[in-house]
């Protein structure tokens, strides 16, 4: 399985992950390490986001953890940064 995955380590509730795409469609997932440690091992994952055709994709935190973006099934480039409030 092939994807792309960055750590934002750990954000608040109210900051936003903008995720920027070049390429096909693809998935955008927001997870935490239990989530990021069962999709490597193939197990169901509770994520935010979902299967976007345009970039940008805006994710908000939902609450304080520590955070990684999966972007996966597609022929992408990507970039993340957080928008802070």
């Amino acid at each position: 399985m092939k994807y792309l995955l960055f750590d934002l380590k750990h954000l608040s509730q109210g900051n936003i992950v903008e995720v920027r795409l070049t390429g096909t469609e693809c998935d955008v997932m927001l997870v935490n390490y239990t989530n990021l440690s069962n999709y490597k091992n193939g197990r169901r994952v509770k994520y935010y986001g979902g299967h976007y055709k345009q970039s940008p994709v805006k994710i908000p935190i939902p609450h304080y953890d520590h955070w990684y973006v999966i972007v996966a099934n597609g022929n992408v480039k990507a970039s993340v940064s957080v928008i802070k409030f």
